[in-house]
């Protein structure tokens, strides 16, 4: 019971996380009122959302093999963390090649096909919207997936069953 009573790492770092996090919310807030305006247009927008993804990459490189490595190799929840991050931030070439693959798949694909609809005068495009992003998901997530262990098994140097 002891081991499973003692959690004060755990929640230390949980509080900390939760700081970062309310100060990263206030900074992006800050810089989304600092850039609204009747002139700003678009800009209102995608300096809040800038802010979030380049926030948000540190917490995505902590949970990319922390999963495998709790399970497979019996780490810790905060040394699984640790690991995937070090080991993503060793990897940053591979890494940003992929999320860049990832991010193109899924805007220029709906995107071209929403300006083919659109310059074939097709149906409404909120419901070409709607009707494009569920195929997309059942195509993308699943090569998603599988590359979380193809990636895993690669940078931990796994043999192949």
């Amino acid at each position: 019971f002891e081991a499973q009573g003692n959690r004060d790492a755990l929640v230390e770092l949980s509080g900390a996380m939760k700081v970062v996090a309310v100060s990263l919310t206030k900074i992006a807030n800050d810089l989304a009122w600092m850039g609204s305006g009747p002139r700003t247009g678009l800009g209102e927008l995608l300096l809040p959302l800038a802010v979030f993804a380049l926030s948000y990459v540190p917490v995505l490189m902590m949970f990319w093999f922390a999963p495998p490595l709790a399970a497979w190799h019996s780490t810790g929840a905060v040394k699984a963390l640790f690991f995937s991050l070090v080991a993503c931030l060793m990897n940053w070439r591979a890494f940003a090649a992929y999320a860049a693959a990832v991010a193109v798949m899924m805007m220029a694909v709906p995107l071209a096909a929403l300006l083919l609809l659109r310059a074939l005068g097709g149906a409404s495009l909120g419901v070409a919207v709607a009707s494009l992003v569920f195929p997309l998901l059942l195509l993308v997530l699943p090569t998603l997936f599988a590359s979380f262990y193809v990636s895993y098994r690669d940078v931990f140097g796994v043999e192949r069953p």
